[in-house]
Order: structure tokens, then C-alpha cells, then sequence
């Protein structure tokens, strides 16, 4: 297993990384990676009390903030790179005059700064068994939409956005000014999803240029279905971003991975997360073709990898085996034995190397990602694999979007098994009028026009009903919560 992650993350074809990850131990694995250097906080298992304190992905994605070791971490980092890091700031600048991620704008020290660090250093949250992971970007303090953002900054102090106006060398000042801001599950969504779309845009735009200059015929790559699997508590905008932007389809699906994984297993390439981080993304067997040709430079044995029968290149593409490649066979588990490597010449198309880097990147997603479940080691990995390819920092991720306020709380009633949902808890079903009252506070709070929203749901382990309010600005939030709290307690009595 470890071997895999290390293989798919240090393979010449992988995009190159070079960034330190402040993160939880992930033990044997840290030995064996090469590209990245690891920094390992909270890892003393004899120190009860700080082992598991104010960290965890589900406890930081709650809070959205991250642990306070993680500050001390990134002062330290900078100070050690202070020299490296100035200069890559003004580089920055002066390549990036008028334009971030896609927006004409002017890009100040301290988004700048931001976007430097993000080129650095990356931090990361794993729970107890490692199955779900959040991760948090450097951003400018006071730049957060968040209902609960965090205030500290790595300097301990906050400073006005729109005011500060520190120069490029003013390091100290800059950092002040940088708090971290939550990368959640629906953002480690949307980047995977980013990559999918990007990765298959390239396959078809360098065929159609290699056929447009003349080049040997290549046939462009089938879209497959992808869609992104949410759950009601996914943020608005984060749905909003992968429909409207991706143009990816989104399902949702009720509370907890197993209501996830069966929709995203119905399609071709299915995403799904949960706001802890909790998820995966699959690729269905039958998007890969049978043949493959091989660089043979460094063949490593990839048994028992998930991969099948080698079934590496999407349907359309036909490839020769190698002559000198040995016949394919299947081990007791039904995984092939044969010797292949992840860098494979894909696409057979040497004439358009973007072709074959989009596919190759599509292949280390699935080599590394887990086809089971939920694993927080592979998914940092591919998150990290995904903003090197496509050319992103961990601030170009966060400034997709802006989340939407929201509130995720609970009010208790005296049986919460009365509450009945729909297969996608969205709506309530019963108590009978219930949902009714809802429809009426949203639309009176600006409904469907201003994003305002709302739902209920029992919860399975305590006495209690959860209520997610969700809406444009943090005051029509809380009034939301607060009438639909209320509406509960009322159909519940």
C-alpha cells in the first residue's frame, strides 16, 4: 500500500512537487515518498493531551480553524525561507501584473504573499483512523465569507485588508496580515473535479490540434460521465462552482459515505465528499481499454493495486501491446500480475505530449485514490498531485469560490424520531406541516433568489435535531436558524 503512494507521487511523470506538509503522522510512509518533505505535528502518543488537541478533521473542519501548532509551524517556516520566500514574491509580482486565477484584477503584497506560501507549504488535518482529511490555505486575514472564520493570524494580530499596504520585503508584516483559512471536503471535491475536467480537456484540444497541423491521426478520448456526489450539508456555493464552472453534474445523496458511494459508482467518474473530508474519487473499470504500450525504464510491479487487468486507457484510444510485454494474468484476487509502470506512454501519441499528460494524469489519479473508501493518506496526496498539475496554489483553490455563510446546529426536542426526510434529507416529510413552515421562513429571508435554504434531520446518536442554515450574508443566516430552530421545536412538542 505504502508503496503505491510513494510510487504514484515520485514517478518523473508525476508533476513536480516541492512543498513541506505540516500534518498528522502518517508513519512508514514519510520514509518512503521522495518530492515531498514532511513536518509531523501532534504525533507524541504518550501525550494524551495534546495528541488530539483542537486538531482532527472533523473537529477543525466544525471550528474551521486549525490547530494553533500549525501557526507556530508556518512563523517557522518562513523564517527559515524568509530570503527564498521574499524573492519568490517579487517574481510573483512581476509575473502577475493584472491576473489571479482567471480574475483582471490587481494583486496586492499580501495576495501575493499568499499565493507564494501556498507554493511552499500545504497543512492538512487527518482524523483518528485516517479516513477523512481537510486541509487549510494561507489568506489574508479578514478575506473570509465564513460565518465562523477563524481571527488569529500566524503573527497573532489582525490587520485591515482593504488598508494594509505592506511592501514586498516587509515579510514580518505580511505574515501578521495571514491567517488559515479551511480547505473542507467540498473543496478537495471541486479540485479533484477540476483536474478530471482538466485533464480530459487536454487529451481532446491536443488531438484536435495534432489533426488541424497535419499530424498522424489520433481519436479523441469519449467524454465519460462524471458527476460529484454531495450531501444537503455540501455549500451552496461549492454545488454552484462545479455545476456552473465545471459544468460536472452534482447528486445528492444522504448523510454518511455509504449513501455516497453507490451514486458515484453508477457513473464513469464519480467524486464524492463529505464536508469532513470523508470520500474518494472512482473511475469505473469500463472507461479503461485493455492494451497498453510501455516505457520500459523502470517497471515496478503494481499487483494488487486496484487496477484490474491493466485497463489504463479510456475507450477509443488502441494501443499495441509491446511485444516484449509478458501475457496478462490474473492472481487469485483477480488483480493482474502483470509488470507495468505508471508512466506509461498514453494515448500512443508522441506528436501531442498535452494529450498524453492529461491521460497520464488521469491514471495516477486512479492508481493512487482509493476505490473502496475513504482514505485520507491517498486523497492529501492527490489533492497535492492535482494543484501541481494543474498549476494552482493552495490560495488559487480557496479564491474559487467564497463559501456561503452558513450554520450547522442542533436544538433538542423531546423525540426526534418523529422527524421523518427523503432519501436526500432536504426535506422533511413529517411531522405533516413542518416542511411547510421551512418553505415559508426561507422565502420570507429572500428564497431561492438570494440562496437562502434550510433543512432538518434527526440525528441517529443524540436526542437532538440538526439544523443547517445556509444563506448570502451572516445575519440572515442566524435569523434563519433561529426561526427554523424554533419551527422544529414547535411541530416536535
Amino acid at each position: 500500500y505504502l508503496e503505491n503512494l510513494a510510487t504514484a507521487c515520485s514517478e518523473p511523470s508525476a508533476p513536480v512537487i516541492d512543498k513541506k506538509l505540516a500534518a498528522l503522522s502518517i508513519g512508514e510512509l514519510v520514509k518512503k515518498i521522495t518530492g515531498i518533505e514532511f513536518d509531523l505535528v501532534h504525533t507524541n502518543v504518550e501525550d494524551k493531551d495534546s495528541l488530539n488537541k483542537d486538531c482532527g478533521a472533523d473537529h477543525t473542519q466544525k471550528t474551521r480553524k486549525p490547530a494553533e501548532i500549525f501557526y507556530s509551524a508556518l512563523k517557522s517556516f518562513v523564517a527559515s525561507k524568509k530570503e527564498e520566500i521574499t524573492a519568490d514574491l517579487r517574481d510573483f509580482m512581476k509575473e502577475h501584473p493584472g491576473s489571479v486565477t482567471g480574475a483582471t484584477v490587481t494583486v496586492t503584497p499580501i495576495e501575493a504573499f499568499c499565493h507564494v506560501l501556498g507554493e511552499h507549504i500545504s497543512f492538512y488535518c487527518f482524523d483518528g483512523d485516517a479516513d477523512r482529511v481537510v486541509s487549510f490555505a494561507p489568506s489574508p486575514v479578514g478575506a473570509s465569507s465564513a460565518v465562523n472564520s477563524p481571527t488569529a493570524s500566524a503573527g497573532g494580530s489582525s490587520s485591515d485588508l482593504a488598508s494594509f499596504n505592506a511592501q514586498t520585503d516587509d515579510i514580518e508584516r505580511l505574515l501578521d496580515a495571514t491567517t488559515l483559512e479551511l480547505l473542507d471536503g467540498d473543496r478537495i471535491a471541486v479540485l479533484l473535479s477540476s483536474l478530471v475536467r482538466d485533464s480530459l480537456s487536454r487529451t481532446n484540444s491536443a488531438t484536435a490540434s495534432s489533426l488541424s497541423s497535419g499530424a498522424t491521426q489520433h481519436q479523441p478520448i469519449p467524454q465519460p460521465r462524471i458527476g460529484v456526489v454531495q450531501t444537503a450539508y455540501a455549500n451552496g456555493a461549492s454545488t454552484n462552482y462545479i455545476m456552473s464552472k465545471l459544468h460536472v453534474p452534482t447528486v445528492c445523496a444522504a448523510t454518511g459515505v455509504k449513501y455516497l458511494h453507490p451514486k458515484a459508482e453508477a457513473m464513469e467518474v464519480g467524486i464524492y465528499f463529505e464536508a469532513n473530508g470523508h470520500g474518494t474519487a472512482l473511475s469505473s473499470a469500463a472507461l479503461y481499454a485493455s492494451n497498453v504500450t510501455l516505457e520500459s525504464s523502470r517497471p515496478r510491479s503494481l499487483s494488487g493495486s486496484g487496477l484490474g487487468a491493466g485497463a489504463i486507457i479510456p475507450p477509443g484510444v488502441t494501443l499495441p501491446v509491446a511485444k516484449s510485454s509478458p501475457p496478462m494474468s490474473r492472481t487469485e484476487s483477480g488483480h493482474s500480475d502483470r509488470t507495468i509502470v505508471p508512466y506509461l506512454w498514453l494515448g500512443g501519441n508522441k506528436q501531442c505530449p498535452q494529450q498524453s499528460q492529461g491521460l497520464k494524469n488521469l491514471l495516477l489519479l486512479r492508481y493512487l485514490l482509493s476505490q473502496c473508501c475513504g482514505d485520507a493518506i491517498a486523497d492529501m496526496l492527490a489533492c497535492e498531485l492535482s494543484l501541481a498539475a494543474l498549476g494552482w496554489t493552495a490560495y488559487s483553490w480557496l479564491t474559487l469560490y467564497h463559501d456561503l455563510p452558513s450554520i450547522t446546529g442542533k436544538t433538542m426536542v423531546k423525540d426526534p424520531s418523529v422527524i421523518k426526510n427523503t432519501p436526500d434529507q432536504r426535506q422533511a416529510t413529517h411531522p405533516i406541516g413542518l416542511q411547510s413552515k421551512i418553505d415559508r421562513i426561507v422565502e420570507a429571508l429572500g428564497g431561492q433568489r438570494d440562496l437562502v435554504r434550510s433543512f432538518v434531520r434527526p440525528s441517529g446518536t443524540e436526542p437532538i435535531v440538526r439544523v443547517y442554515a445556509e444563506a448570502t450574508t451572516k445575519e440572515v443566516t442566524q435569523e434563519l436558524f433561529s426561526r427554523v430552530a424554533e419551527a422544529v421545536r414547535e411541530s416536535c412538542q
